[in-house]
């Protein structure tokens, strides 16, 4: 069909995969995990005549976001890894939709908040070298 719309994609949680240091993390929070670049992949300026000059930023900076509760199983290895400010690979593959986020370089960035009830804990991290794309 000419100009349509594609196929809907159905996201399905239970097809999608999250690894620190190799180590699947379940207990997922009620959030989704993000991940973003630091910077735009592209900048422009132009002269005051009008011309253009388009500026490749290639650092690959980023963060991500990843909420748990705190009956993860895997939440005192989180923990651990936050408070050592230990480097570690961090992978999220969404197997329903073909995605992957992630890099080879990544550290949390803080201790999370504590709170005294039943609300999700949030690790944020950082990543050196972050890719978001296909699986």
């Amino acid at each position: 069909m000419a100009g349509g719309i594609g196929a809907p994609v159905v996201f399905d949680p239970s097809q999608t995969t999250i690894t620190i240091q190799n180590m699947y993390v379940t207990g997922l929070g009620e959030t989704a995990i993000s991940f973003d670049y630091n910077q735009d992949a592209v900048s422009g300026s132009a002269g005051i005549d009008g011309a253009v000059v388009f500026s490749v930023n290639n650092a690959k900076l980023g963060t991500c976001t990843l909420p748990l509760k705190v009956s993860s199983p895997q939440y005192p290895k989180l923990m651990e890894l936050a408070r050592n400010h230990t480097l570690f690979p961090i992978w999220c593959t969404d197997k329903s939709s073909g995605r992957r986020a992630g890099g080879n370089y990544a550290m949390f960035t803080r201790v999370p908040t504590y709170t005294a009830d039943s609300s999700d804990v949030t690790f944020n991290l950082i990543i050196a070298d972050l890719d978001i794309g296909n699986c």
